[in-house]
């Protein structure tokens, strides 16, 4: 956990209780992208890099060919880590004609996720992005 000035409160484990391994996965892959106004913490993934002969069984090539497509959100509030997995997002929020889904930029600062296409840009509160519970306190 972070705090506003971006000192360590306290450190934490994402456990692997009901997605297991992939949760797991997507734990050593997190990435902060920001923290929002009101102080959650915002993660995308990283693309693994591990090199073929510490994955002789190719687990970490099979994981990232599922997609990486993944968002989180840390509440300390509330002591919950949320998902958000884009593939299952885009036909819910109806991008506009131009703007493809892909992968978006999200802004925690500024409170907004940006998507650009060709010719068009859609602006999109991060607020209204439905994330789910994976782990809480």
């Amino acid at each position: 956990e972070v705090a506003r000035d971006g000192s360590l409160v306290e450190e934490r484990e994402i456990s692997t209780a009901p997605e297991g391994e992939d949760l797991a996965r997507d734990a050593r892959l997190l990435r902060l992208a920001g923290a929002d106004p009101g102080g959650r913490l915002w993660f995308t993934l990283a693309a693994p890099a591990v090199p073929a002969e510490a994955d002789p069984e190719g687990a970490w090539a099979a994981f990232a060919a599922k997609g990486l497509g993944r968002a989180y959100r840390w509440e300390p509030a509330k002591g919950r880590l949320e998902r958000l997995e884009w593939t299952s997002v885009w036909t819910t929020l109806r991008p506009p004609q131009g703007v493809e889904p892909g992968a978006p930029r999200l802004d925690p600062a500024s409170n907004a996720l940006l998507l650009e296409g060709t010719g068009a840009a859609w602006w999109l509160p991060l607020g209204t992005l439905p994330f789910q519970a994976v782990q809480a306190r």
